[in-house]
């Protein structure tokens, strides 16, 4: 019999999709490493999405939330087109960590375990070298751009857009996005190490409208693996919402 635990949270269920053996395991493991209850990993199911996602018990008791029902609108309407164009489901929030080996890739050392791609699959296809194509998916925000109308972005989405230079707030907010350009890098430098491995990340950018984000998802698939998908009919960005 399954060991099910439901989560309310207003009209929002979440149930743990885990038997009590796999309970008790993840308890366990954390246990032995000397560290607290909260930080077992779990396997969680929304009953009214049925989106299935790993998160630690404290985290998801902190936040009752499915990480495919809370996505931002850009990051909704990405996910929906990948979904169609590719016809499965993709993972959200997918960890680094658990995409790559870290041995093999030390960068992903210098990152906090829960950074992740936005959406990610193995696809089942195969590249023009002959690789099971692993496919990551991240929609960036104008936040993530390297410049100074990104700094401002970030300062805007902070809301603090008129922090002054050398405030606390200043340094603080300025120390986040240096972080955060870092990080893109890293996320993308080990997506390219790997492409030999048949790893590919398509990086979805503000500049690129709803209306163009399905041709241009496809476009940039078969220009990095080097193979033609099918074409399917183009769908109202406003149905993925």
């Amino acid at each position: 019999m399954n060991f099910i635990l439901f989560a309310n949270f207003g009209n929002c269920f979440i149930e743990i999709f885990f038997g009590k053996v796999d309970f008790d395991n993840a308890i366990n493991d954390v246990k032995s490493k000397g560290e607290r209850n909260a930080y077992a990993l779990l396997v969680w199911k929304h009953k009214d999405c049925g989106h299935l996602f790993e998160r630690s018990y404290g985290n998801f008791i902190r936040t009752f939330s499915c990480p495919k029902c809370t996505q931002q609108k850009n990051q909704k309407i990405t996910h929906g087109y990948c979904e169609y164009i590719f016809d499965q489901q993709f993972k959200v929030e997918e960890r680094m960590k658990d995409i790559f080996p870290v041995d093999e890739n030390p960068e992903i050392k210098k990152l906090h375990a829960n950074v992740h791609i936005d959406i990610f699959q193995n696809l089942g296809l195969k590249d023009k070298e002959g690789n099971l194509i692993k496919l990551g998916v991240r929609y960036n925000g104008k936040q993530h751009d390297d410049s100074p109308e990104g700094w401002e972005a970030m300062k805007g989405i902070a809301k603090h857009p008129d922090a002054k230079p050398g405030s606390k707030i200043y340094k603080e907010l300025w120390s986040q996005w240096r972080k955060l350009i870092e990080t893109d890098k890293i996320k993308a430098d080990v997506f390219e190490n790997n492409k030999g491995e048949g790893y590919y990340l398509i990086i979805v950018d503000y500049r690129i409208p709803p209306n163009q984000r399905q041709q241009f998802i496809i476009d940039e698939f078969e220009r990095q693996t080097g193979i033609k998908l099918d074409r399917k009919d183009s769908i109202d960005w406003r149905k993925l919402l």
